[in-house]
């Protein structure tokens, strides 16, 4: 085994483990994790939507006919019903530079981009969409979506940090930042897959309905001066601003000059200048001392220094072969974690608010019973107010005339004990007497001046009473 052949296998030990430590997943950093922490599906009574960081994933087909995708995504979706207001929002966390944080990367979708916005049926799932992706979707989701199919007029707004242009930290970081740039740049029909949970098909397709209608949804303004913590970021143009050639030179620069990676080749040390000699080989990736020894005895015998070559080579590609799949089963157990809790995450949060839904409706519903009953009541009280009224002036005028008899039977009884009183005693028949002798002398006086006849007469009791 020559020298330059276990150098080959060297870089070739150090590229597989520098592709096995990248950026696979884009949508860990803090900021990101904070935000899944929010509600994820906030909707109100009426008609408008208030979606926040819900798993999403897009689709495409490019002008060669090839399938295109992007996964680990966020989808934000704000409809103002009221002020007839939108703006979709479409966001990944990727680590563009070294460092320790993993900035976000958006897409702003505004209605007057729009050319239409249709919800894809399950039966029109194959029209012009290969079926392969749905499946990739729903894999990915780990649930049923709903598909929406994008056509744009203009390109949507593509804002980064204002550290652009970056010099990227790893391949997986430059992988993810050429597909939205692709995406950006080439896509005027995509589509947009998110679990069918977050939404009812209701508010979709009324979304729907007023994004298509040119001209009936205004752009709700998103403040990029907030965004990034307050350091604002970037509107990029992919048409003008980007440029794959530099950028592919500072990302390959940055590759071969990270601190994870391995060294440059011996032949380029002597040309790749102070910065490139400085940098010190990984460990598992270092000569050992067996191979500087065997390097210093190649002057004296060429055989035992191949033998020991061989032997050191070997020992190096089994020690990187144990350390490149135990790194590979390490990211594979923590992705495969992420995925179950994000998973279990989105399930507990469509569970949230489907009960939330479901108080809001048995509150409507009871709203609805009780003007319903104060509706039906209304005329039944006054029915019965009136029936009451009625019965009182019944009452009273029976209650009167019941009073009203009573008191004359007693006056009549009373008038006849009171006579019968008169009669019976002494006194009183003398009274009647008098009273009744006055009454008639005077009549008698009345008729005999009326006849004129004058004459005195003496009424005497005594003879009155025989």
């Amino acid at each position: 085994m020559t020298r330059a052949s276990g150098r080959r296998c060297s870089q070739d030990v150090a590229t597989r483990l520098h592709i096995s430590l990248m950026d696979i997943s884009t949508a860990s950093d803090t900021d990101t994790d904070r935000d899944r922490d929010e509600d994820l599906s906030v909707q109100s009574a009426d008609k408008s939507i208030h979606l926040k960081n819900v798993p999403a994933f897009v689709a495409w087909r490019t002008s060669d006919s090839e399938n295109r995708f992007l996964s680990d995504l966020n989808l934000s979706l704000e409809y103002n019903a009221n002020t007839e207001s939108a703006l979709v929002t479409l966001q990944a966390t990727t680590r563009l530079k070294k460092g320790s944080t993993k900035p976000s990367i958006f897409l702003f979708i505004k209605p007057d981009q729009i050319c239409s916005l249709t919800r894809i049926t399950a039966d029109e799932e194959n029209l012009g969409y290969d079926e392969e992706l749905h499946r990739q979707a729903r894999e990915k989701l780990g649930t049923s979506t709903n598909v929406l199919r994008f056509e744009l007029g203009s390109p949507p707004t593509f804002v980064v940090p204002n550290e652009y242009p970056f010099k990227f930290f790893r391949a997986g970081s430059q992988a993810v930042w050429r597909s939205w740039t692709s995406f950006a740049k080439e896509t005027h029909c995509f589509f947009l897959h998110f679990p069918m949970k977050s939404l009812s098909k209701a508010r979709l397709i009324s979304f729907c309905r007023a994004a298509s209608t040119r001209g009936v949804l205004t752009s709700l303004e998103n403040n990029i001066i907030s965004l990034y913590g307050g350091k604002s970021g970037k509107v990029v143009n992919p048409h003008v601003d980007v440029d794959d050639d530099i950028t592919q030179d500072e990302v390959d620069g940055a590759i071969l000059n990270d601190e994870n990676n391995a060294p440059p080749a011996y032949e380029e040390r002597a040309t790749a200048g102070s910065s490139a000699s400085a940098v010190a080989p990984p460990l598992c990736l270092s000569p050992g001392p067996d191979l500087s020894r065997s390097r210093k005895r190649r002057r004296e015998d060429n055989n035992s220094t191949d033998h020991e070559d061989t032997s050191t080579h070997k020992k190096t590609h089994q020690l990187d072969d144990m350390l490149l799949r135990a790194i590979l089963s390490l990211q594979r157990t923590v992705e495969e974690t992420r995925a179950a809790q994000e998973a279990n995450l989105t399930k507990i949060m469509v569970k949230v608010e489907e009960i939330e839904g479901r108080f809001k409706e048995l509150e409507e519903s009871q709203r609805n019973l009780v003007d319903e009953v104060r509706t039906h009541m209304a005329p039944l009280w006054d029915e019965l107010d009136g029936r009451l009224q009625s019965q009182e002036d019944r009452e009273h005028v029976y209650m009167r005339d019941t009073i009203e008899e009573v008191v004359d039977e007693n006056i009549k009884e009373k008038m006849v004990e009171v006579v019968d009183e008169y009669f019976n005693d002494d006194d009183g028949q003398s009274l009647i007497r008098e009273v009744v002798g006055e009454m008639i002398q005077e009549e008698t006086r009345d008729f005999l001046q009326s006849q004129r006849f004058t004459a005195n007469i003496t009424i005497n009791r005594e003879s009155s009473s025989t």
